[in-house]
């Protein structure tokens, strides 16, 4: 799960890194989402599993578009790690 994905290309860095996903981005932002799941279409149609996606969800009112329990690999919050950068 990566929070506040913005237009990051950390998903695509996971997966061209032969981590197997599914990866599962959140942003606030449906403009965004939007773009990223045009920009990314090619791993969406290729993969036989599905390796990514794009939810567009608000963190700070408790991922309402995720079941209770479905996040088992981890969570990176982007924000952080580009402050930490």
């Amino acid at each position: 799960l990566l929070l506040g994905c913005g237009n990051s290309k950390v998903g695509e860095q996971f997966i061209i890194h032969s981590f197997l996903g599914p990866i599962i981005q959140i942003d606030i932002s449906s403009k965004v989402t939007q773009l990223m799941n045009r920009r990314y279409e090619k791993y969406f149609k290729e993969a036989p599993i599905k390796r990514m996606e794009y939810l567009v969800d608000d963190a700070a009112s408790g991922l309402t578009s995720l079941e209770p329990g479905c996040i088992g690999g981890g969570v990176l919050d982007k924000g952080l790690v580009d402050v930490l950068h």
